[in-house]
C-alpha cells in the first residue's frame, strides 16, 4: 500500500525538512492537500482486492518453480533504500522483480585479511534442475549472507569445494 500511495505523489508533508533535526522532519503529512487524498485513493485502487493491511512478503514475491519466495525492499519514491522494482497486479500484488538489488557484499581489510559477506539475491543458477536455483534467492528474503573465502585455509575448509585445473595439454 505505501509503495502505491508513494508512487501515486502522496509522500507530500505539512512540515519542511530541518537538517537540525533529519531522523524527525519532515513528520506530518499533508492530509489537507487533495494531491494527497487522491494518491491515496489512486493506490487502494491499485490494489484492487489486496487487503489493505497484507504483509509485504506475502505479495511481493520472486517465482522459484512452483515457490513464491518473499521479497523485501521497494520503489525509491517509497524512499526505499534496498530497491525493487515491479509492477502490482490488482488483487494479486507483486508476482515478479523486474529489477533491483541484484549483488551484494560487504568486506573488512581486517589485520588477519579481508573478511566478508556476499550475495547474489537471484542465485547461482538459472536452471531449475539445480540445487543453486533458489538458494541465495532463499537467504536473500531471510535477510542473510554467505561468508566470503578468501585465504587457502577458508577455501580447503570449504566441503563444497571442486577444483579444475585450465591448461594446455602436454604431447
Amino acid at each position: 500500500m505505501f509503495t502505491e500511495f508513494a508512487r501515486a505523489g502522496g509522500l507530500r508533508f505539512a512540515d519542511p525538512f530541518d537538517p537540525a533535526a533529519p531522523v524527525s522532519t519532515p513528520r506530518r503529512l499533508a492530509v489537507d492537500d487533495p494531491r494527497v487524498r487522491t494518491a491515496l485513493a489512486d493506490a487502494v485502487r491499485a490494489l484492487g482486492d489486496i487487503p489493505l493491511d497484507a504483509r509485504l512478503g506475502d505479495i511481493q514475491t520472486e517465482p522459484r518453480g512452483d515457490e513464491r519466495i518473499p521479497i523485501h525492499g521497494g520503489w525509491p519514491e517509497a524512499g526505499v533504500f534496498n530497491m525493487i522494482i515491479n509492477r502490482v497486479e490488482p488483487g494479486v500484488g507483486y508476482r515478479k522483480v523486474q529489477h533491483g538489488t541484484s549483488f551484494l557484499m560487504a568486506v573488512e581489510l581486517g589485520r588477519d585479511g579481508p573478511s566478508g559477506r556476499q550475495l547474489l539475491t537471484y542465485s547461482q543458477s538459472a536452471n531449475p534442475n539445480s540445487p543453486w536455483y533458489a538458494d541465495q534467492t532463499r537467504l536473500y528474503s531471510g535477510k542473510g549472507f554467505d561468508t566470503i573465502k578468501f585465504t587457502e585455509r577458508q577455501l580447503k575448509a570449504d566441503p563444497n569445494l571442486i577444483t579444475y585445473r585450465v591448461g594446455e595439454r602436454r604431447r
